[in-house]
């Protein structure tokens, strides 16, 4: 049983012949402030916003595991489920509260009051056995002759009642500021706003108004006539009625209607005032008005590391420090478990599992218990798997096995080892040319549904947030240079949902290529010619800096063409365009991306390994007769096939159109839907 339920089990409580301060504030209702409204901290929580943001970080803390672990002497650590602390930490601090009960509690108490009191109970044995949050408004803490000391109901505890605070941010060391004395300005302010609005509509959803007359009243009259008209329109359910004056009496108003007073504007702009307050992502409590849905998932782990873990640090330190004997202290830890929060989308979730699996950093049981899912039968999950290319960093890789050799030599080298007339020599090297055509091929085509499905996600959050602004614009009778500058805005930031979805697709084609042109020359690459991040780096931000543009070009010239235009035509015309976006735009990406970037990485990699020239070839089914031309050409692997200003032409008796370049050409494709690719050219 806690101490302190005996030790004062007979004290009279504050009452009104002997108040408490807390009991003062509650009869004042609060503090004052300068709209005229009580605000107390039980009174705040009237306040929804107040009452959200409170309720966001206490019940999303009080539901995190809080375990206990153990470190390893050679670094990691393991749970410690079988240490005294974890079931009271974990599961159930006192025989009254679950975790989460408790930590919702203290967690709720730093949010509302800026700190946090609880008492240890401990056994015979001196082991911690229970958890008691204190009640704040009923305890305070002093520093008094250079130490801390707790008062309870304003009486100093005894020395063998043990006590932790937990303080939110201060100055002092002692204690924490309470969020809602600091701001209870702005939340005072909202709720003048909402007592205003009920006795708005109580009154008839009408402004105050003066009943004016030609006539003397007398006080009897002046009553019964302001009686019979405040019955007659207070009320909702007397709204809109039709009500009758008698002859030569008129109606004044004095009162400033809502949307002149910006009363809608105001409440919404508080509820931004007090998430601040709370460092507190707006669409974590319902408020989706300035919703930016392309970075969510931003927005979502900035919730956690600025919102939620200042809390969770606190809470760690503090019990770290008190509930751990010192011998256990560098040994034992607690430590609230993050990880629930921080799974982000399943597509994400599992291309960091494939990296970390690829890497031997994870098992396949290890992915599981992640996922909440059971161990594979028979021990199958809990081996650990690397890349057999892969060695220390300074170490000397050991030499490939003779077959490999011979394999990696490529067809040449087994062509040069056998008899072969001349003209057979060339039929075997055309042979040779095609099958490492085909097999790059092969590679891209295959990666063109990765492209598209990568694309498909930021597509989708580009044409949903870009129809929500323009149907607001025009709703809200834009005009169509702000809206344009809206535009332009929103793609200031979409660059980080392109960068999400494209980097991890282009680093796993960087890898493939990089082993079919291992295997295709028989060379590793030189790190210091290039790495695959560095690579992945330039093509991403070039390919992004090419993707907003054209973006941004499409939708300028709509409406441009608006100037001439209904506003509802150029609307129509934005909508058709982000419809079209929708449906075809992430293949076209990925027809182009697959082949833009295998040609843009192949030069890379071929320099990389030594190669000199590079051979231009045609492999579709269709090639075009502009792409023609330039199979089989041979260029340097640091020199263009065209340069600006060229001109391929297919001649009078094709029916294409010659093409201009305007800019250099060094790999393929050579227009959109061109599936041509780079081998290396071999003497």
């Amino acid at each position: 049983m806690s101490i302190l339920k005996s030790l004062f089990a007979g004290e009279k409580r504050s009452s009104l012949e002997n108040p408490s301060t807390s009991l003062l504030e509650w009869a004042n209702n609060g503090n004052e402030t300068h709209s005229g409204i009580n605000v107390s901290k039980d009174s705040a929580l009237r306040v929804s916003a107040v009452f959200a943001c409170v309720r966001v970080i206490a019940e999303t803390i009080g539901t995190l595991p809080l375990k206990v672990y153990e470190r390893r002497t050679g670094g990691g650590r393991d749970e410690a489920p079988d240490h005294p602390l974890y079931d009271v930490l974990h599961t159930r601090p006192n025989e009254q509260m679950s975790s989460v009960t408790f930590f919702e509690s203290v967690v709720g108490h730093v949010a509302t009051w800026g700190n946090s009191f609880f008492e240890v109970e401990r056994n015979n044995g001196g082991r911690v056995i229970g958890l008691w949050p204190l009640l704040p408004n009923e305890t305070r803490v002093e520093r008094k002759n250079g130490e801390k000391r707790l008062l309870w109901r304003d009486k100093p505890l005894p020395d063998r009642v043990e006590w932790i605070h937990v303080p939110g941010f201060g100055y002092d060391g002692v204690q924490g500021y309470s969020p809602i004395e600091y701001a209870r300005q702005t939340i005072g302010y909202a709720s003048a706003l909402e007592e205003h609005g009920s006795r708005f509509f109580a009154k008839g959803a009408r402004p105050s108004f003066f009943i004016t007359t030609d006539k003397v009243l007398g006080d009897e009259a002046e009553g019964r006539i302001r009686h019979s008209v405040e019955r007659a329109v207070s009320g909702m359910e007397n709204a809109w009625r039709v009500g009758v004056l008698d002859e030569s009496m008129g109606i004044e108003t004095v009162g400033i209607p809502h949307d002149a007073a910006q009363w809608l504007e105001s409440r919404k702009f508080t509820v931004e005032d007090i998430a601040r307050f709370y460092r507190m992502q707006l669409h974590k409590i319902s408020s989706l008005e300035k919703a930016d849905f392309s970075n969510i998932e931003q927005q979502a782990l900035e919730h956690i590391t600025d919102t939620l873990r200042p809390y969770t640090v606190r809470f760690e330190r503090v019990l770290n420090w008190e509930l751990f004997p010192p011998a256990e202290r560098g040994r034992f830890y607690a430590e609230f478990s993050l990880d629930g929060l921080l799974r982000g989308d399943s597509e994400a979730r599992w291309k960091a599992y494939t990296a970390a699996w690829q890497l031997g950093t994870m098992s396949q049981d290890d992915i599981r218990d992640k996922e909440n899912m059971n161990p594979l039968p028979d021990g199958k999950g809990k081996d650990y798997y690397v890349p057999l290319n892969f060695a220390p960093v300074g170490s000397t890789p050991a030499p490939a096995a003779p077959a490999r050799a011979i394999k990696r030599g490529g067809f040449r080298e087994i062509v040069a080892k056998v008899e072969v007339p001349p003209e057979g020599r060339e039929l075997l090297e055309r042979v040779e040319l095609e099958r490492r055509s085909l097999s790059r091929y092969s590679v891209t085509r295959a990666a063109i549904p990765i492209f598209r499905r990568a694309a498909e996600h930021w597509v989708n959050r580009e044409t949903r947030a870009l129809l929500r602004e323009i149907r607001k614009a025009f709703r809200d009778g834009l005009e169509l240079g702000e809206l344009l500058k809206r535009i332009e805005a929103f793609y200031e930031t979409f660059g980080g949902a392109i960068r999400r979805e494209m980097v991890p697709v282009l680093e796993g084609y960087a890898e493939t290529l990089t082993g079919h042109i291992r295997d295709e020359t028989g060379r590793d690459p030189d790190p210091e010619v290039f790495t695959v991040p560095a690579m992945v780096e330039g093509y991403e931000e070039s390919f992004e800096n090419r993707y907003v543009s054209k973006s941004q070009a499409q939708l300028a010239d709509i409406i441009a063409d608006g100037a001439n235009t209904s506003a509802e035509e150029t609307q129509a015309a934005l909508e058709a365009r982000l419809e079209e976006w929708a449906d075809t735009r992430a293949q076209k990406v990925a027809n182009t991306e697959a082949v833009r970037a295998a040609g843009a990485f192949s030069k890379v990699i071929y320099a990389g390994v030594g190669v000199e020239l590079v051979r231009w070839v045609n492999v579709g089914p269709d090639t075009c007769d502009l792409c023609a031309i330039l199979g089989g050409v041979v260029v340097g692997v640091r020199e263009f096939f065209l340069e600006p200003g060229d001109t391929v032409d297919p001649g009078p008796d094709s029916p294409t159109t010659p093409l201009r370049v305007k800019s250099p050409k060094g790999h393929p494709p050579l227009h959109t839907g061109c599936d041509c690719i780079l081998v290396a050219e071999t003497e």
